[in-house]
């Protein structure tokens, strides 16, 4: 865990996590197209990197809470730095020791079977 740890911290560094959204976005865009946002919903998203779900999904209306977690703590610097409004929120921590009191109606990960 900490050598992907390690690398998502170079990455966040080096520009990387930018590049991992105009790889993934198109892929992205079209699954969360198939999901329907028509009543309040919370949403997290696990191993979010850079954060660009998040902030996406945070611009629906009828989101209350859009949450993305990391182990990478330069991710999570370089998401914090491009919050857009308060439905947002960014967590550094793993999932596995996560103390999390609440529920998700929609949960996501793209970056988190290493």
């Amino acid at each position: 865990m900490n050598d992907v740890k390690k690398i998502f911290d170079k990455w966040a560094q080096n520009g990387r996590a930018e590049l991992m959204e105009s790889e993934h976005g198109s892929n992205v865009s079209k699954f969360l197209q198939t999901i329907v946002f028509d009543k309040p919903f919370t949403f997290l998203d696990v191993r979010c990197g850079n954060e660009w779900v998040v902030r996406e999904i945070a611009k629906k209306n009828n989101c209350k809470k859009s949450i993305g977690i990391d182990i990478s703590k330069n991710m999570i610097i370089q998401a914090g730095k491009k919050v857009d409004n308060n439905k947002e929120l960014f967590v550094h921590t793993d999932i596995e020791s996560w103390n999390y009191k609440g529920k998700f109606d929609f949960i996501f990960s793209m970056e988190s079977l290493y």
